[in-house]
């Protein structure tokens, strides 16, 4: 006759002791432990139940009935092959059974996985022929409302009126304009767009279509970003729509290899270069100022003198005072910090501490007619620009290349080649992480050249 049993070692008197598993076969015993210990009177061993009072009460509970149920099937196996459960026999039969388990459970936790897989197809569909109900139900509210007289509409154009007088505030008439782009791109391909079809297939359609008119990934990635960027304030009105929108992948951003800026000695040609026209030397200021500070374009035609502060910054130990330029940036509505190089200092109080306004695309025509007087500036750079897959590469002048953000390219490469630390250059040109100014910014060849040259590696 088996028993299997549950048995308290106690050592001394207030001392934790361990549970075990006792197996009892014809006067020979059996016995495993359960890793459990307790205090007397902490577990009913008649019924393997412990105090709720116990921390992990459940789970000691758990571990107590793994090992007697162990147990249990070890003695079914011996019984059933006509085996008498000895003490050596349950060793064997009660490793077989812990081994057997110990696979079955991958197997276990595989099954699991794939039921919740099946469950999470189940549901999306589900949810797919909701979206479709919704839309087919919108339709028929739709056509009732213009029977009615009552339809307010849901075009887009009407939404993004819409979101430009809430933005108001917040927003410049320039982000506006570059919205209101990206919108008319959608109306173009589709007109009558409603903001509640700006959903992932639709969205879909139209990359494909901008793609298809060899419209470049950059171009494509900022018509969607734009598109969603309306949609995602009205949030409330179309949480369905927005989900959907969510789950359009935007085309991959492709770094161009061939990264355009100065470097120290075409900057030196810049700035010594005689200039005949006033217009011409002020665009060149401006854009050397900007290569002095990082500052966008948008930034450094709003610099003042009141944006110029004297600070103490301590240098070796010792205090020390210096100028800095303090600025929130337009864009990012984030406050920079800049220290101000003698050049820069030069180049703000040569300009009055102003430097005119002159609208984007005319600073970049200006510039690069300034750029075409440098002989060094002559050379080809190939030029490669992506449209879906498809590279296609053109070869121009550097110096038809230059535009005011090479400016700020080439501030970021002239503080690494100075060996300024990556984090001090993310927080004076405010970018939010340091793999955008890796990416975007950095001359990776360049940088690395210039190390090894260091290390004398390279000859």
């Amino acid at each position: 006759m088996s028993t299997i049993t549950l048995y308290h070692r106690i050592p001394k008197e207030g001392i934790q002791g361990a549970i075990y598993v006792k197996h009892t076969h014809s006067g020979s015993s059996y016995v495993l432990s359960t890793h459990v210990r307790l205090h007397r009177g902490q577990i009913d061993l008649e019924t393997g139940r412990i105090s709720p009072a116990v921390e992990n009460a459940a789970v000691e509970e758990g571990n107590i009935r793994r090992v007697e149920g162990y147990m249990h099937q070890a003695v079914k196996a011996l019984l059933d092959r006509g085996i008498e459960p000895s003490k050596e026999a349950m060793g064997r039969a009660y490793a077989e059974v812990v081994k057997m388990e110990t696979e079955r459970l991958p197997r276990l936790q595989y099954l699991n996985h794939h039921s919740r897989l099946r469950e999470l197809d189940r549901l999306r569909a589900a949810e797919q022929q909701l979206v479709e109900q919704l839309a087919a139900k919108r339709q028929e509210i739709q056509a009732l409302e213009i029977k009615l007289g009552t339809w307010k509409g849901m075009l887009l154009s009407d939404y993004f009126e819409r979101f430009k007088e809430d933005t108001k505030s917040t927003l410049s008439k320039r982000s506006h304009a570059l919205i209101e782009s990206g919108i008319r791109n959608a109306i173009n391909f589709r007109p009558g767009i409603r903001i509640d079809q700006l959903d992932k297939k639709f969205l879909k359609e139209l990359q494909d279509h901008l793609v298809e008119k060899a419209r470049l990934n950059i171009t494509v990635r900022g018509v969607i970003i734009k598109l969603r960027k309306v949609l995602y304030h009205f949030e409330e009105e179309f949480p369905l729509t927005c989900a959907s929108a969510r789950q359009h992948k935007l085309l991959p951003k492709v770094k161009n290899d061939n990264l355009v800026y100065l470097s120290p000695e075409e900057l030196e040609h810049l700035q010594e270069l005689q200039l005949e026209r006033d217009r011409h030397r002020k665009v060149r200021d401006l854009f050397c100022f900007m290569c002095a500070t990082g500052l966008r374009y948008s930034d450094a035609i709003r610099v003042t003198k009141s944006h110029v502060v004297a600070v103490k910054r301590r240098h070796q130990g010792k205090l020390k005072t210096v100028q800095e330029l303090h600025i929130t940036t337009q864009k990012k509505k984030k406050l920079v910090k800049v220290p101000l190089s003698d050049k820069a200092l030069s180049l703000l109080k040569t300009n009055d501490y102003c430097f005119p306004a002159y609208h984007s695309a005319s600073f970049n025509r200006s510039i690069k007619e300034v750029c075409a007087k440098i002989p060094e500036l002559q050379y080809h750079m190939e030029i490669t620009n992506w449209s879906g897959a498809k590279a296609n590469t053109t070869s121009h002048r550097k110096c038809d290349l230059i535009a005011a953000h090479a400016a700020r390219r080439t501030f970021i490469n002239l503080c690494l080649a100075a060996d300024v630390s990556l984090a001090s250059i993310r927080a004076w040109v405010g970018h939010s992480d340091l793999e955008t100014t890796l990416t975007s910014y950095t001359d990776a060849d360049a940088v690395a050249f210039d190390q090894m040259q260091k290390m004398k590696v390279v000859a």
